[in-house]
């Protein structure tokens, strides 16, 4: 198993109502986690993630309310809850791969927030990270599509000159 199959592992088990190895629910550090799920209002947020070469893209979005974005220190709340998310998905990841996993900050992160009524928003915050230790990785791995259409171009070119 590689680091990136662990690491998308770690992502996998990381669903609503998960629990770790003793049956305990997930601390990740997301916005649902706090709070009494009966007594209080559910907080609507997750993250997924996806490779390329070795980069890992963290994605997280969140239903938060307008006064949180204007309050101040949103965007250092977003740079937390990315950290732990990199740092749950490391320790998991070590786990089910029995060494060490490492990511790395390439970049701060990004965040867009949507409106979708005069109270609420909607937030999707975009972090990279490089996978420590990957070796024999493509620093740009070409895209199947892209090398797919080029050769059509080729192809097409080659043909229009023998006319």
């Amino acid at each position: 198993m590689t680091p990136v199959q662990a690491l998308a592992q770690a992502a996998a088990l990381a669903y609503d109502g998960g629990t770790d190895a003793n049956g305990d629910p997930l601390k990740i550090g997301l916005r649902r986690e706090e709070g009494d799920f009966i007594k209080d209002s559910r907080h609507m947020d997750g993250f997924t993630v996806r490779t390329a070469g070795d980069i890992l893209t963290i994605t997280y979005q969140t239903d938060i309310k307008l006064k949180e974005v204007y309050g101040g220190g949103f965007e250092e709340e977003m740079e937390r809850v990315m950290a732990d998310i990199a740092k749950y998905l490391t320790n998991r990841a070590s786990q089910i791969l029995g060494k060490r996993v490492s990511l790395g900050a390439d970049g701060e992160v990004d965040v867009l927030v949507q409106s979708t009524s005069n109270v609420r928003v909607f937030a999707i915050a975009i972090k990279k990270y490089r996978i420590n230790g990957m070796k024999g990785i493509d620093e740009n791995p070409p895209i199947p599509a892209q090398d797919k259409l080029m050769e059509t171009y080729r192809r097409f070119a080659k043909s229009a000159r023998s006319l």
